[in-house]
């Protein structure tokens, strides 16, 4: 079981790692290629600019997951800090059930409205295609970050944990953070 859980988390790791690579990446091509096209040959794809916009936010909300795994969301701590471990505990859990309790919304209401997007039947005219697709990221990255502060709440759960520094973001330096 313990097996299983692990896989799911390296797949779970490398898909939000490769997703907002290929997604950035696609937007920032396309992004050239639209300046290029502009100024050089004088005429622009119709369908870039929506297909930019809808690349950045998917990147966007699968990286607010990833955010949430690195631990590097913005947070106010200063006065939890100072706190004793038990009280830093259960202060650490509130705000994680906070969190997971809103990002479990935003799943919820996301999945709401994208049920209603392909109800009404509203399409993304200038890249020809139903809207509802393109609004999958909300529910998505809602439904991501929620398994990753539920990963959160069973660390902090867990005997031995300790409220000192996070662990460091791989590739980071000690004074970027």
């Amino acid at each position: 079981m313990r097996s299983a859980l692990r896989l799911a988390g390296r797949l779970l790791d490398a898909f939000e790692d490769i997703a907002t690579f290929l997604l950035f990446s696609v937007a920032v091509i396309l992004y050239f290629s639209q300046i290029v096209s502009r100024y050089v040959f004088g005429f622009t794809f119709p369908w870039a600019e929506e297909l930019i916009v809808t690349l950045v936010v998917w990147a966007c909300f699968i990286g607010a997951s990833l955010a949430v795994r690195h631990k590097t969301h913005i947070s106010v701590d200063l006065v939890v800090k100072t706190l004793p471990p038990v009280p830093h505990r259960i202060a650490a859990l509130v705000a994680l059930g906070i969190c997971t309790v809103f990002t479990a919304l935003v799943f919820v209401w996301g999945l709401q409205f994208v049920r209603a997007m392909a109800l009404t039947g509203n399409r993304a005219e200038s890249i020809d295609m139903p809207a509802y697709p393109l609004y999958m990221a909300v529910p998505l990255g809602g439904a991501l970050m929620t398994i990753r502060l539920l990963q959160e709440v069973w660390r902090v759960m867990q005997p031995g944990w300790d409220p000192g520094r996070p662990k460091p973001v791989p590739g980071a330096q000690e004074g970027d953070r």
